[in-house]
């Protein structure tokens, strides 16, 4: 009867200190899954008048190496030097997809992924204050947006994984014929 009580009340802190931090580490490795691909979003509100302020604009264009080392070394400019950096760098973020230097899937030496990544949907090129979009993406949805449409838009100098449906749809029409 003695033996069956002191095994009921058998404790042992090693293992359950082990237990413990498999728990933990379980914990950390699912919310680390969580999070999966980049969500870059190009810049908005760069000009005007809720604009970038001339610090955050010089920082920006030096990011992109847009900026000439005279206008790193100045600290304010007149305003129509303001104007003309927010127009260079509003040029730079329209020629240039989402993901730039500081893409976290870049940062790893990676391509994006279109199934994890959603750098390349319509959403974070589209300025929704102001319902704009570019000339070249008027009438295009996130459904049914090519590969090329999706590189463009991510922008990731590793390039993209997208799955070309419409090639596998044409490749697939030729043997359900």
């Amino acid at each position: 009867s003695s033996s069956s009580s002191s095994s009921c009340g058998y404790h042992n802190p090693e293992i359950e200190h082990l237990g413990h931090e498999i728990r933990h580490e379980l914990e950390v490795l699912r919310n680390n899954r969580s999070i999966t691909g980049c969500e870059c979003r190009k810049l908005k509100n760069i000009s005007g008048r809720r604009g970038m302020n001339e610090r955050k604009l010089r920082e920006e264009l030096r990011k992109r190496k847009l900026l000439t080392p005279e206008e790193a070394r100045s600290k304010h400019s007149s305003p129509s030097k303001k104007e003309e950096l927010a127009k260079r760098l509003q040029q730079a973020v329209d020629e240039n997809g989402c993901c730039g230097e500081d893409c976290p899937c870049y940062k790893s030496g990676i391509g994006c992924h279109a199934e994890s990544c959603s750098c390349w949907h319509l959403s974070h090129c589209v300025d929704k204050k102001h319902k704009t979009k570019s000339s070249a993406m008027e009438g295009e949805q996130d459904d049914d947006a090519d590969v090329c449409s999706i590189t463009k838009r991510c922008g990731n100098k590793n390039g993209i994984y997208a799955t070309d449906y419409k090639a596998i749809e044409a490749v697939r029409a030729k043997f359900l014929k």
